[in-house]
């Protein structure tokens, strides 16, 4: 299990003041008046120093207009720590997560679907439940996944390691671009479902 041994090195792209990212004076008037949940789903490429190169849309909200405002808020607002490889030096990164857009005074749900589902014959050891783990990963320039652990303020650690070995066996990954376009190795999250079967 060589994820174990370099968990220490590898650390993914963080975000600093997430809540700070977003504010309710950012919902479209349109949106509000309709009323309508929408989600999306967003990946956002770091520099090695910290600084955004770029936001995509993975999953869109199906309004052009929110998914564009959605990098937009990302691009202006957002900071994150950044990526680490596995010897300790600094790389590009990836930060994935979405955004729902709703109206109300209750939390909207997370409708963000999970990157992988793994179905296991006993839930592990500890686990009281199935559940999400997330996880960070290393990706080399054409999109090979290695050395995984787990992802900073992660809810269901008993859950990391059957994540780990899911992601290093059968995640497709997408490369991170560099500046010039080509394709770098990088450090990415993801969000993995462990199920019973």
């Amino acid at each position: 299990m060589i994820w174990v041994a370099l968990a220490a090195q590898l650390s993914a792209p963080v975000p600093i003041d997430f809540l700070k990212w977003w504010s309710p004076d950012d919902m479209p008037a349109y949106h509000q008046i309709n009323g309508i949940t929408r989600w999306l789903t967003y990946r956002v490429t770091v520099k090695p120093d910290g600084s955004i190169q770029a936001c995509d849309v993975e999953i869109s909200s199906s309004d052009r207009y929110l998914d564009s405002l959605s990098c937009n808020i990302i691009k202006k607002r957002a900071k994150l720590a950044p990526a680490k490889w596995t010897d300790g030096s600094p790389v590009q990164g990836v930060f994935r997560a979405g955004v729902t857009w709703a109206v109300g005074d209750d939390p909207p749900p997370n409708l963000r679907p999970p990157d992988l589902t793994v179905k296991v014959d006993q839930i592990p050891k500890g686990a009281r439940s199935s559940g999400y783990a997330k996880v960070m990963f290393a990706v080399d320039e054409n999109g090979r996944v290695s050395d995984c652990a787990e992802y900073p303020e992660n809810e269901r650690p008993e859950l990391v390691a059957v994540a780990c070995q899911a992601v290093i066996e059968s995640y497709r990954a997408t490369a991170a671009a560099g500046p010039n376009g080509y394709a770098v190795r990088s450090v990415q999250n993801a969000d993995v479902k462990v199920s019973k079967k």
